[in-house]
């Protein structure tokens, strides 16, 4: 069982050509969203309420367009009620390239490698224009999100045809994500392999830009951490923090808000305990 499981969402504008919003509408391209997480029983976030929800947090650095609820027609993804989601507004998001904006969820509580995580999402790209959805995860509460489970960015996102014009989605107009949480976080066996012996492997590739792998063995029932160390010792993320089973196990580590350097990822396993080396360059 993990400590704690929270959602982080980000929207960044890629490339935008220099055009002039002339809409009528004041908002005219969106990407209405709707997430979902299943935890010792379900728990949804229709985005029917107040926005953000309570316990959860938008991050605006440029203070202009960011994550808000659309109300002015009845929309809903396929997965869930209610007829409210959240939106931007990419078309007139006229910042600069690489602006970032977060939609960080409360701390769900309680989570286990069985639960699922779950949200649906519409986008319609405009010719020309570049933009990007990311989702990570964090089982330390909010402290890091070593976790990318969705990335998509331009036409891969879509999902209805590029339109110059304002976009709603229809109810055929949505995409679905949906995964076991444990799959997700690398803390469900790959295979049927039973180890004998506890080990911890060295990622690869590396040196790597921005993600790697890593494996390693349990070889019986054992509370079993996997922290990111810098070369000065300090702890930069937890990739594993529960009670797993015997298996082979293997994680995608995402190091792209980390900068250039050495760094070190330790396992702790009942008596067993090892740490390994990784380069990352950019």
């Amino acid at each position: 069982m993990f400590s704690s499981c929270v959602l982080f969402v980000i929207f960044e504008k890629i490339f935008q050509p220099s055009v002039v919003d002339n809409s009528i509408q004041p908002m005219t391209f969106e990407m209405p969203y709707k997430p979902d997480f299943a935890g010792n029983g379900l728990q949804v976030e229709t985005m029917e309420g107040t926005v953000p929800p309570p316990g959860w947090s938008i991050i605006n650095n440029d203070s202009n367009f960011t994550f808000w609820q659309y109300i002015y027609n009845p929309i809903g993804g396929p997965s869930f009620p209610g007829v409210r989601a959240i939106r931007i507004n990419y078309f007139s998001y006229a910042e600069n390239i690489g602006t970032k904006d977060y939609l960080k969820t409360k701390v769900y509580n309680n989570v286990n490698p069985a639960d699922s995580i779950k949200f649906d999402w519409a986008y319609a790209q405009r010719p020309g224009f570049e933009d990007r959805l990311a989702v990570k995860v964090s089982i330390d509460g909010g402290n890091t999100f070593p976790y990318t489970i969705f990335d998509k960015q331009g036409a891969v996102l879509g999902t209805a045809p590029a339109q110059s014009t304002g976009f709603v989605p229809t109810s055929t107009q949505w995409g679905t994500f949906a995964g076991r949480f444990g799959a997700l976080v690398g803390v469900e066996p790959v295979g049927s392999f039973t180890p004998t012996r506890y080990e911890l492997m060295q990622n690869y590739p590396n040196p790597y830009n921005p993600s790697t792998t890593i494996k390693y063995q349990v070889a019986e029932n054992s509370f079993v951490t996997l922290k990111v160390y810098d070369l000065l010792g300090k702890e930069i993320a937890t990739l594993v923090n529960s009670n797993l089973k015997p298996g082979l196990y293997e994680l995608q580590f995402n190091a792209s808000g980390l900068t250039s350097g050495i760094y070190f990822y330790k396992i702790s396993a009942g008596n067993y305990t090892d740490t390994k080396k990784m380069i990352l360059i950019k």
